[in-house]
């Protein structure tokens, strides 16, 4: 355990590069968790939209299915960590962030829809 998991608890969801997430893209339920608009611009087959920073964020994430593997990716990542810690902290087991987010998945030759 590193320092910043003695400090502030020990990390519960997995990170996944874009090449991990290809790999197992047929097992997750997909989340982009960033704002309607940025989702419009071009997001991951078959990714469903729960904005971050919408008010009822965490109403609308708890009703996906616990049991199944969740995928979180932002723009960036930052705002899918979050995603991911909140995620962990309401009881999902199963649940993994995209290093780098869209822009890291679209460098690396990942298509968007």
């Amino acid at each position: 355990m590193g320092i910043f998991d003695s400090v502030f608890g020990e990390k519960k969801y997995t990170d996944l590069s874009p090449a991990e997430v290809q790999e197992k893209m047929n097992n997750l339920v997909i989340v982009d968790v960033r704002t309607p608009a940025e989702y419009n611009e071009g997001k991951l087959l078959n990714a469903i939209n729960i904005d971050i920073y919408a008010p009822n964020f965490q109403q609308e994430v708890i009703k996906l299915d616990k049991d199944k593997e969740i995928l979180v990716y932002c723009r960036s990542g930052a705002r899918s960590s979050s995603a991911a810690k909140t995620l962990t902290n309401l009881g999902f087991t199963k649940v993994f962030n995209m290093i780098g987010g869209v822009s890291n998945w679209y460098r690396s030759g990942g298509e968007l829809s």
